[in-house]
């Protein structure tokens, strides 16, 4: 299986050690996954793995855009192709920094 790594520098580095979030992730017309931060590492797990902070939906092309840096997420949530909800909606916003590559 192929686990990425979390963004692992400064201020967020210290964020990321800290942090204990899951994300559930659902691809429309695609898979649902959940990415769990814990202790400076990032696992990819099953939807089922337990309780979800964020929820996000989203459209595959914008979103695949954005993760390249091609777009910016503000015309894709203002379209309704990415949503945030669960109990921390917020985290949202904090995902992209988790995942991009020192």
């Amino acid at each position: 299986m192929l686990v990425p790594q979390a963004r692992t520098n400064g201020a967020l580095q210290a964020a990321a050690r800290d942090a204990d979030v899951r994300y559930e992730i659902a691809v429309r017309g695609g898979p649902r996954f959940v990415c769990h931060f814990a202790r400076g590492a990032l696992r990819v797990e099953p939807p089922a793995a337990g309780r979800v902070d964020c929820r996000l939906t989203v459209a595959p092309v914008p979103s695949l855009l954005i993760a390249y840096g091609r777009a910016g997420q503000w015309p894709a949530i203002l379209r309704g192709q990415m949503r945030a909800g669960g109990r921390k909606p917020w985290l949202a916003l904090r995902l992209k920094r988790l995942l991009r590559p020192a």
